[in-house]
């Protein structure tokens, strides 16, 4: 089975779906991010499924558990921007939700 992919635009709208479910106030996406730059919702972590290249956009697998020395792999994918160096396949990463999607901000050497 195959992951999903998700653009910033489904991101946004599964974030205001949780808010409205959870009862909390929603915040436009365009306001939050003039008025709190260095918000950020949630990161996860994951592995490369491909090389990803600094300055490019690569497909990350999402990993989860209980125990960090044995995540499994959720099938459910991000597309994330590399702004800082190339990264091998496979390789760990950590990604952050930004007010344009996903970015990469850490990298297994």
């Amino acid at each position: 089975m195959a992951g999903a992919t998700f653009n910033a635009n489904a991101v946004e709208r599964i974030r205001q779906t949780v808010r409205t479910v959870e009862g909390m106030q929603s915040v436009p996406q365009a306001q939050r991010a003039n008025t709190t730059p260095m918000q950020f919702d949630y990161a996860l972590i994951g592995k490369t499924d491909a090389a990803h290249n600094k300055g490019a956009t690569g497909t990350i697998s999402i990993y989860s558990g209980t125990d960090p020395a044995s995540l499994t792999d959720t099938t459910e994918n991000v597309t994330a921007y590399n702004r800082f160096g190339n990264i091998a396949s496979g390789k760990w990463v950590f990604v952050w939700t930004m007010p344009w999607g996903f970015e990469v901000t850490a990298a297994e050497c």
